[in-house]
């Protein structure tokens, strides 16, 4: 039977799965079925919602070379600059005004000692409560452990996610219009799932890379 509905590497995807049918029960195909179906959802809202990865901003070191301040990947919501302008302690990436969005900012410490303080203190919320809180990245084994709060002001809505498990503490904010929270949270989500820090920025760049919801590696030709 033809899929002439479907692109080529969803025509391969679907089969695989229909090859490995009789190697396993109904119930264990319905679950690759709905594995890949969420697979390529994902994929989907990733491609309509997100933006480029941002260009981590970068320092000389001792052989005056520009090196990243981190290795992170992030993909940021879509309307997003991907080079940032340094504010203070923070690291800007300005939004387009079209977006739900204003600007994603980013920081970066050499210890956790005070971070979490210094980052709330620099938006004048240093007292807020944290909730700490683990996320996945997709293609990751290992879930993240973050600190999170959200609070707002008059016209804007603040996510402040605090990465603590790199080789640096990472601070994501993302500072987004306040009448469009709730798009604006599952966006947030998105965002932060693409997230690769240190090891796991590799696995973050390929996955992205491949332009592909399925587990495929492209073929070299002659």
């Amino acid at each position: 039977m033809s899929l002439p509905s479907l692109n080529r590497p969803r025509r391969f995807g679907l089969a695989l799965l229909l090859l490995a049918v009789p190697a396993c029960g109904l119930t264990d195909y319905e679950m690759l079925m709905r594995e890949s179906q969420e697979r390529e959802e994902r994929f989907r809202s990733e491609q309509k919602y997100l933006g480029p990865p941002l260009q981590m901003p970068t320092q000389k070191d001792k052989e005056d070379r520009e090196v990243p301040l981190a290795s992170v990947f992030l993909r940021p919501p879509k309307g997003v600059e991907s080079k940032p302008k340094q504010s203070g302690m923070m690291w800007r990436y300005g939004a387009d005004s079209r977006s739900d969005f204003i600007a994603v900012d980013m920081a970066f410490a050499e210890d956790n000692k005070d971070f979490s303080r210094n980052v709330l203190e620099y938006y004048g919320r240093p007292d807020i409560a944290i909730t700490p809180r683990q996320i996945t990245a997709l293609g990751q084994k290992s879930p993240m452990n973050i600190d999170s709060c959200e609070f707002s002001s008059e016209q804007r809505g603040y996510s402040v996610n605090i990465l603590k498990d790199s080789s640096k503490p990472v601070a994501i904010v993302y500072i987004y219009k306040k009448d469009r929270a709730e798009s604006a949270r599952k966006i947030i989500e998105l965002s932060l799932q693409s997230v690769g820090i240190d090891q796991g920025y590799s696995t973050a760049k390929m996955r992205y890379n491949q332009k592909s919801p399925w587990k495929l590696q492209a073929q070299s030709h002659p």
